[in-house]
Parts: structure tokens; sequence; C-alpha cells
């Protein structure tokens, strides 16, 4: 990729401010792509090289997806890594085509040359490889991707990848089951075949329950460790009056803070999502016993894994619910139910929903617009019903389609006689809306700001917020 190299450093000025950083980078790189694109011409030696490219490391899609579900300790959890061109690919446009053989193969070299005898490795159409790094923990597996991901970039940008620090090359960690919602592998029937006999329908695309050997750290305590819970006040327009406290859990990784959703990397469907439920649960407890004696306190929301109510979790959920009502007032507790899937037994709802509100003050359920049809038939007994906006895109979504959503989502809890409630709203316009729209209950940081505790009940006039 010399030329490429060269291409890219000559003529240094400044990027268009027409069509953003990639269509300056496109501008920049289409001309080197006729001088890269490889010879259409066979090799005579390809028949071996490409059998020694499913020499080890393993390049095979089956022994990728065994090693993932095979009891190997830190590695069978969510550690298959995914680095992708796909910056790049967008920035060549219809020259990637030409390009592309010979940047993958440059990429592939760069990786079988990091990869161990142990790792496996599956290249996915042509802009990204998947990896699987075996024997490796949480922050090693991605310290190891992400220096190959730069060396990669590197290669192919040369020195103008310290400019570009970031940009072309995308290193990032999925888990299987986030790869088979988004059709993301080829090969359904080879997966199928894996995942036959080995994951219970209930839990979802993949489950891991073992607990680490010897003096090891356990994924559960990993993913435990790793989370830590902030609270968002809930403002009630009616009564102009903050009267509650949502607990939203983080984790922080070596790819970056993740909330709501996105917290754990199998989302809502993760089986390590009961990890996230448990430190909720006991940070919440800790705060609600230092308010128990408070003659008027506020309410804590919090927010619990569908999931963990329809699988063997379900046992130890409400054993953990009644240690919580042991040790404070039912009036100051309230859950909120969230990921409600299609491959989840959402005809359970009207039954879970039942039981929490026997030990709570109320119960809320959460959705996304495109679930409508889905849960509409099973909300007998929800009284409250909501958005995350939070929840809409992996990578946000823009201001119109967070519009859309708060107005689909108010329209259908209005047909279905359900209260409303917003959460994440971030602008004073977002607020106008759900003012408009009729939202009983909104937070985000255009409402009022996250704590690290709960504080007590306070007013809060409308006026204050959309000043």
């Amino acid at each position: 990729m010399a030329k490429l190299e060269n291409a890219v450093k000559t003529d240094s000025t400044t990027r268009s401010s027409q069509g953003g950083f990639v269509g300056w980078l496109a501008g920049k790189l289409r001309g080197a792509a006729d001088r890269l694109a490889p010879s259409t011409q066979p090799r005579a030696n390809q028949t071996k090289r490409d059998a020694d490219r499913m020499s080890s490391p393993h390049s095979a899609l089956d022994q990728l997806l065994k090693a993932y579900l095979t009891d190997q300790g830190d590695s069978a959890v969510s550690k298959i890594h995914l680095i992708s061109l796909d910056e790049m690919k967008e920035a060549f446009g219809p020259e990637w085509d030409r390009l592309a053989a010979k940047a993958m193969m440059i990429t592939e070299g760069i990786i079988r040359k990091n990869l161990t005898g142990e790792d496996y490795y599956y290249r996915q159409a042509d802009d990204s490889y998947l990896l699987l790094l075996s024997g490796l923990g949480v922050h090693e597996a991605a310290a190891k991707v992400q220096m190959i991901a730069n060396q990669i970039r590197r290669r192919l940008l040369g020195d103008r990848a310290d400019n570009m620090r970031g940009f072309g090359v995308k290193a990032a960690v999925v888990t299987l089951s986030e790869l088979l919602e988004q059709g993301t592998i080829p090969c359904f029937d080879n997966i199928n075949r894996i995942l036959e006999e080995r994951l219970p329908e209930e839990v979802g695309v993949r489950t891991f329950r073992r607990q680490a050997a010897g003096t090891g750290v356990s994924p559960q305590a990993r993913v435990y460790e790793s989370l830590n819970v902030r609270y968002r006040p809930v403002w009630n327009p009616a009564s102009q009056l903050v009267f509650a406290y949502q607990c939203q859990p983080y984790r922080t990784t070596d790819y970056g803070i993740f909330a709501g959703q996105w917290t754990l990397n199998g989302g809502y469907l993760d089986p390590l999502g009961i990890e996230v439920d448990k430190k909720v649960i006991e940070d919440a407890l800790k705060h609600m016993r230092s308010m128990r004696d408070d003659t008027s306190p506020p309410v804590t929301l919090i927010p619990l894994h569908y999931k963990s109510f329809t699988g063997q979790a379900r046992n130890e959920m409400f054993s953990l619910i009644s240690s919580l009502l042991n040790q404070c007032r039912q009036e100051m507790v309230a859950f909120e139910l969230v990921g409600l899937l299609d491959s989840l037994p959402v005809n359970r709802l009207p039954q879970i929903v039942a039981a929490l509100s026997r030990l709570s003050r109320f119960v809320a359920v959460r959705a996304v617009p495109d679930q409508f049809d889905h849960i509409k038939g099973y909300l007998n007994g929800v009284r409250l019903l909501g958005l995350d906006l939070n929840d809409i895109s992996r990578h946000g979504a823009d201001t119109a389609s967070r519009g859309r959503a708060m107005i689909d989502f108010a329209r259908f809890a209005k047909e279905q006689g359900i209260a409303s409630y917003v959460w994440d709203l971030k602008t004073i316009d977002e607020v106008r809306l759900a003012l408009e729209m009729g939202f009983s209950n909104l937070n985000g940081l255009a409402v009022a700001s996250e704590l690290a505790e709960p504080k007590h009940l306070f007013e809060l006039s409308v006026q204050r917020v959309i000043r």
C-alpha cells in the first residue's frame, strides 16, 4: 500500500467543508484505487495459499463458534472481537470493489502475525474480520485487538495514521447474539448446527453459567465489579414534583462507558444481565436504608431485566426482592421491567407485573416502538408504559428519529389507555414535545442532572425546566 500512503500524504490542504471528513478522505484516496487494485490474473500457487489460510491460526467459522461456546474461561463469555475497515470502504465508495482484495490481504496478514495457534479468526464479506483470542482476559484481549487495529491502520494509511487517529480501522467487541440479530455472520446452517443442542431457547442466543476454577475471577464477578450506579431524578409535570429517582447502571470497559440497553455486550439478552440487576438492587438498598425513617421518602425506581423473571434466574430474583423489602418500606420501591424482546415469552408479562405490583408501589414497563405489535395483547395490569430514548440506537439517534419515537409511543400508550413516561431527554425541545404529548413522568439531563445518590423530594416547576 506504499502508493496509497504517498497519495494520502500529498496535497495536505484543508479538508473540504462539504461532505465532512469521509468525503474529504474519499477525494484523497480514490486517485490511488486504480493503481492499487489487485491483478485479476489467477496465481499459480493460489490453491496452496487458500489451503494455508485454513491452517493455524484457524479461520473456519465452525471452529470460531465452537471455541466461543466451549468452556474456555473468559474467552467464552463475550470475546468475539470485530476489526472492520467499514469507514475506509465508505471513503473509497465504488472504488472499494477494486481495492478490497489487497486491503483485506494486508489486514489478514497482520492479524495472522499477531495470533497464536489457539486463536481463531473469520473473514466477513470484504470489510471485516471476527477474532477470538483464547485464554486472554477482558483487558488483555481488548489491548491486543486495539494494537492489531493500530498496526493495520498504520500499514494502510502510512504516516497519515497519526493525524487520523481512530479513523479507518475500527475495533469492537461483539457477542454472538448481536451478530445473529444483525445477520452479520453468513452460513446460518453452520451456526444453527453448532447452537442446536447447546443453548436453551428461553435464555436467548447463548448462555454461560460456569464459575471460574481455582483462584481466578469468574465472568460474573468481572461484570459485577465493572458496574456502578447513578440516579436520575424523575419529574412529574402535573404535580411539578421530583418524586422518584431511577437507578441507572453503567459499565466501564476498555471500549468506553455503556448504559441502559448497551450496558452489556449482549444487550437485554445477555445471560449475565442478572449481575446488573444484583448490582442495582444492592446499590439502591444502601441508599434506601438511610432514608427509611423519613416521613416522605422518594421512590427508588429499580430497572430489572424481563429475562431475569422468565428463566432459571426467576427464583433468585424474587429472593433478592424479598430481601430488599425486608430492609425498607414497600412504598419506597418501584420496579421497571426492561428488555421485552420477541425471543422471550412475552405472554408471561401480566403474571410478572401482577407479582411485582404486590411487592412495590408501582411497576413500569419499558418498550420501544417496533415492539408495539408484539406486546399490545399482553398489557393487562400494566399501568405505566415508557420509552428510554437511549434504547433507540446503539450509536445514537438523530433529533428527528427521537422525536418520531416519542410521538409514536405517546399515541400507542394513549390507545391502550395506559399512562406513559419517557427517559433520557437531552434538550428543552424534547421536554416541550414530551409535555405536549402528555407523558406523565420524565427524566434526562434536560430535566435534572444525574446524581451519585438519591436525594429528597423537591418541587420543580414547568417554567423552570423549559426556561
